[in-house]
């Protein structure tokens, strides 16, 4: 005699509840009991359930797979982004798919094609092209083909959903801060600037313009940009040859540890010499000495949020908007 075949009727059924529950319990969302739950998934175990995902995908036409496009990993920002997204998803019954562009436009553009061509659900961007040649694409994505996206860091246009902070108000906060301290001279260090003519520096310059319009609104002399790659020398010039009392605010914590390794090896005091502010405030600054002042930049947040709209919009056709998180600059021992 043939063996039943296990479907999620048939354990719909030996549990006494709907399938649209068991489809919630089998994968992991919202909306039922957790003794209701255990049951549900004792029952599949023991009946050797495995759930058809090809045939479910071609059925509703949807993978349950969201699709994430980030520069790389190596920046602590990124893994603890992308980290919160695959949590926000996993917990929505979905699969997060990593792509990796290493900051190159025609690899972004490769990745994002191969994710439409495996028919994502959904896809989150932290754009590295400029901002008027992906838009159009994106904007094919999410009309022509169905598939909604999300950027984050760096917005492309209006037209494309951004979620993310007000880069350039906490920046004039920041400044302000700093000049609080008594610190006379406030140099900017941002070497992705460099890149403004080739790539989607959004949030850089947007950091860039906070940083001018403080110093002429607090008075504090010609601003100082440094965006060379190989700043050191120039960084440490600044410092030795500036009678004023200087702080060096930084785009992202990972200058800010290279310019704290720096200071220090000039034998100089930090912050009764120099002051140091970055940007982020990424997980490893817990083990920094003096610990670092910082911008924190709300990673979870925004990986938790780009999810939700997504989900949200492929399961309900709720619009995605614009989203803003708060912040404010973090004072530590390093001001």
């Amino acid at each position: 005699m043939a063996q039943k075949k296990v479907t999620t009727r048939l354990i719909a059924e030996l549990c006494g509840v709907s399938r649209g529950t068991v489809d919630r319990a089998l994968h992991d969302r919202r909306g039922i009991s957790p003794e209701t739950k255990a049951r549900i998934l004792e029952v599949a175990k023991e009946l050797g359930y495995k759930s058809n995902f090809v045939a479910r995908s071609l059925v509703k036409g949807r993978t349950r797979i969201i699709g994430m496009v980030v520069f790389n990993l190596y920046n602590r920002f990124f893994a603890q982004v992308v980290n919160a997204a695959e949590e926000e998803a996993r917990r929505r019954g979905y699969s997060l798919l990593l792509a990796l562009t290493n900051k190159d436009c025609a690899e972004e553009k490769r990745q994002l094609e191969r994710l439409a061509g495996w028919r994502v659900d959904g896809i989150i961007l932290a754009p590295v092209c400029r901002r008027k040649e992906v838009e159009e694409y994106l904007c094919h994505l999410s009309g022509k083909l169905g598939i909604p996206v999300v950027t984050i860091c760096n917005r492309v246009s209006d037209a494309v959903p951004f979620v993310g902070i007000r880069d350039r108000e906490v920046t004039k906060e920041a400044v302000r801060t700093i000049a609080s301290k008594g610190y006379q001279r406030v140099v900017f260090l941002c070497p992705p600037l460099r890149n403004r003519d080739v790539m989607n520096v959004y949030a850089p310059e947007e950091r860039l313009q906070g940083y001018l319009e403080a110093i002429r609104e607090l008075d504090l002399g010609e601003p100082i940009v440094v965006d060379k790659k190989d700043f050191g020398d120039l960084i440490r010039g600044l410092i030795l040859n500036t009678p004023k009392r200087v702080a060096i605010f930084c785009s992202s914590d990972i200058y800010a540890l290279e310019v704290l390794s720096l200071i220090k090896g000039l034998g100089l005091k930090i912050p009764e010499d120099v002051g140091i502010m970055g940007f982020d405030d990424i997980d490893v600054l817990r083990h920094v000495n003096p610990p670092l002042s910082t911008i924190p930049y709300p990673v979870v947040e925004v990986g938790k949020v780009a999810v939700t709209n997504l989900v949200e919009s492929v399961e309900v056709g709720k619009r995605i908007t614009d989203v803003y998180l708060e912040t404010k600059p973090l004072l530590r021992e390093s001001l």
